[in-house]
């Protein structure tokens, strides 16, 4: 349905970020709109008649939200219900006490659970569009991806922080987390080509290594020079040119004799040679040439 070009979900989307700054915030109305903005979003993008589907490098249609904008209002929708839990968060509860008569919120699970369930729905629908043919640029999505992403563990960081959710809700964010990551892999290549979808084992085509941030305390004083100088110091090299035996490294003498021809053969003889020579050189005597 339209109303002068508009597209009527478009409406929907911008009339929830409207209005909700002027209603009074409260939990259970923050994550119902999430929930209402998200769902909306995932249908905008995954319909087959998005405006942004098929190749091009024009914008979607006159007065449609492109899909980095969907995005960013569901970011920012994010953050608005964040702020009103961290300004103030017992009357972010008691407003929804006040406004559903005969409640006592001790625990946001449930109604956080039906609002991040959510997210993977839009995933898919961003998995779909980005792996197709689409008119969008990618790096704007996949910014926007990241961001909504960042804005999403944010909230359940602090929703867990002030004891509203538990491990369940915890578990549904990363699975969301995870899903959000996913879709970000289809919208990674240059201007607007299609991309690819993670596998869920990971190994597919598409999958991507992350650096994982790993800390460690290092001593100084043991640099790689040190290091060295102490294996110098360990074992010293032989004065004179002369070399190590294989007992003196190994501790054991080779299982098969050398071959005559092999460069060290007699590396076990060689010093004993080199002490040789040096103590008959004094003894030697060396034959003249006859003279007639």
């Amino acid at each position: 349905m339209f109303l002068q070009g508009v597209p009527l979900n478009t409406m929907i989307i911008t009339g929830v970020l409207l209005v909700a700054p002027i209603v009074r915030a409260d939990a259970l109305t923050d994550l119902k709109d999430l929930k209402t903005v998200i769902n909306s979003a995932a249908t905008t993008i995954g319909t087959p008649t998005n405006s942004s589907r098929n190749w091009g490098f024009l914008s979607p249609a006159t007065g449609q939200l492109g899909t980095a904008d969907l995005l960013q209002n569901i970011t920012s929708s994010i953050l608005k219900a964040k702020y009103g839990l961290d300004i103030d968060p017992q009357s972010w509860i008691n407003a929804t006490n006040a406004t559903h008569v005969g409640s006592n919120l001790t625990s946001l699970d449930d109604p956080y659970i039906e609002y991040i369930s959510a997210i993977p729905n839009l995933a898919t629908a961003l998995v779909a569009l980005g792996r197709s043919w689409h008119r969008e640029m990618n790096k704007p999505i996949h910014e926007g991806i990241s961001y909504l992403q960042e804005a999403v563990n944010q909230f359940s960081t602090s929703l867990l922080s002030s004891n509203l959710t538990h491990s369940n809700s915890t578990m549904r964010t990363i699975r969301a987390s995870n899903s959000l990551e996913d879709a970000q892999v289809a919208w990674t290549r240059i201007l607007n080509f299609p991309g690819s979808s993670r596998s869920p084992s990971g190994s597919g085509s598409g999958s991507q290594k992350h650096r994982r941030w790993i800390e460690a305390d290092f001593d100084e004083g043991h640099d790689e020079s040190n290091l060295l100088a102490k294996k110098a110091d360990l074992r010293p090299p032989h004065p004179n040119g002369q070399f190590y035996s294989h007992k003196e490294l190994w501790g054991r003498k080779p299982n098969r004799p050398f071959h005559e021809n092999t460069p060290g053969a007699n590396v076990d003889n060689a010093n004993d040679g080199i002490q040789t020579a040096s103590q008959s050189t004094d003894s030697v005597r060396l034959a003249l040439p006859f003279t007639a």
